[in-house]
């Protein structure tokens, strides 16, 4: 649900590449798993090969879900497998590279460089890092508070994401399925 107090900053390019190459993966991935089939009955290739491309898409997905949440009282960074809530009042500076990249430093001395502003030969021209550097200091205080005062960066080594996650299982369940026809002889 689309929450009107936060603003996200994500590159548009991600969520296009997030689902675009999932889709153009399956696409050619199943023509080639149903011609090795019909070619010559090869179920196990056809089994592996849905446990790789249902992990690269898994890794897509959550590619595609990186972003920066900006709140009424925190950056939320989300990442590719993890998530950071840093308060404002705790961010000493932000800095956005011209050739690309995104530095997020705290008066703790944390210094975060977001997975989705990272250095691109598109920022070059578009300045997406930039922008997102000026967005985010548009919301901090005039100064930080000291140290001792500011409240610590929360850190989420995990994150939930369903459709990478369903992509994971998948693949899972697709490479123990190839290994046990492939133990018992089957394919």
């Amino acid at each position: 649900m689309h929450n009107p107090d936060c603003r996200v900053l994500q590159r548009r390019s991600w969520k296009i590449l997030g689902w675009v190459s999932v889709i153009v993966m399956w696409a050619v991935g199943i023509s080639a798993a149903t011609s090795g089939i019909h070619r010559n009955g090869n179920y196990r290739d056809a089994i592996f090969f849905t446990a790789v491309i249902a992990a690269i898409s898994a890794f897509c997905r959550r590619y595609g879900t990186c972003r920066i949440v900006l709140t009424s009282k925190s950056i939320i960074v989300v990442g590719l497998l993890g998530v950071r809530n840093i308060p404002y009042e705790t961010v000493k500076e932000v800095i956005g590279a011209p050739h690309g990249g995104l530095s997020i430093s705290t008066v703790h001395g944390d210094e975060i460089n977001p997975f989705c502003f990272g250095g691109s030969l598109a920022d070059i021209r578009f300045g997406t890092s930039q922008r997102a550097a000026e967005e985010i200091r548009a919301m901090l205080p005039r100064s930080p508070k000291s140290a001792s005062s500011a409240p610590r960066m929360e850190k989420h080594i995990l994150r939930r994401s369903l459709g990478a996650d369903l992509f994971l299982a998948m693949a899972i369940l697709a490479g123990i399925i190839g290994l046990v026809l492939v133990a018992l002889g089957i394919v």
